[in-house]
């Protein structure tokens, strides 16, 4: 039996109180973390666009869904794709900017040649 001074009775309560100890993860269950986490990250990357958007401040990110499941266009930017030649941004970028525009982010095709339509016939006006 151990004494109530003795050392390895000291060394015995301190193992049982240590937070190392109660919180311990094998091996095993931090590689099956870390696995479960990749791929949680692909199937987000795969089936969101990563929008990064400078004008607003408080949302600074936007999650944009796919149409399908893919890697191309990972990460964008609202501004590049807003500021740019319209068929530029088409021809480099396709899938992001559908998405935006389905997400109503840009402006859609209809829109697009409607304002133009309107705007061509106040110029006309003019003259």
């Amino acid at each position: 039996m151990l004494k109530p001074n003795d050392p390895k009775n000291n060394e015995q309560k301190l193992k049982s109180f240590s937070l190392n100890s109660n919180l311990s993860i094998n091996k095993k269950t931090k590689k099956v973390l870390i696995v479960f986490l990749i791929f949680i990250a692909v199937i987000v990357i795969g089936n969101y666009h990563i929008v990064l958007n400078a004008t607003d401040p408080l949302r600074a990110l936007i999650f944009v869904k796919r149409p399908y499941f893919g890697f191309s266009d990972i990460f964008g930017d609202i501004n590049a794709c807003s500021g740019a030649p319209y068929f530029s941004v088409m021809s480099n970028h396709p899938s992001l900017c559908r998405a935006l525009q389905n997400a109503g982010y840009l402006e859609s095709e209809e829109a697009r040649s409607q304002r133009i339509e309107t705007e061509i016939m106040q110029k006309l006006q003019l003259y």
